[in-house]
Parts: C-alpha cells; sequence; structure tokens
C-alpha cells in the first residue's frame, strides 16, 4: 500500500512537469483525499476489530 502511493505521487510529480501546476494541485488534492479516507476507514475498522477481539 505504501509503495503504491509514493508510486502514485512520483507519476503524479512527472505528469505536473509536462502539464500544468494547476492540474498537478488538483491531483495532489485528491489523492490527498483519498489516502485520507482510507485512512480513516482502515483506523475504524481496526479499532472495531480490536474491541472485538477484547471483549
Amino acid at each position: 500500500m505504501l509503495f503504491l502511493c509514493t508510486f502514485l505521487k512520483f507519476v503524479i510529480l512527472c505528469l505536473g512537469r509536462i502539464l500544468s501546476y494547476d492540474l498537478l494541485k488538483l491531483l495532489v488534492f485528491d489523492l490527498a483525499k483519498v489516502n485520507l479516507k482510507i485512512g480513516l476507514e482502515g483506523e475504524i475498522e481496526w479499532k472495531i476489530l480490536s474491541g472485538y477481539v477484547s471483549i
């Protein structure tokens, strides 16, 4: 997962040099939102699972 995120950031940075800076900002912002969503959902799932296991 970490490798995939790093790879995506690298690809976006490469595209950003070719494309406009505004588009790069939009892509990075969207990627950040996706990462945040995955992180929050993963954390909530982990809390539910760990709570279930401890009970």
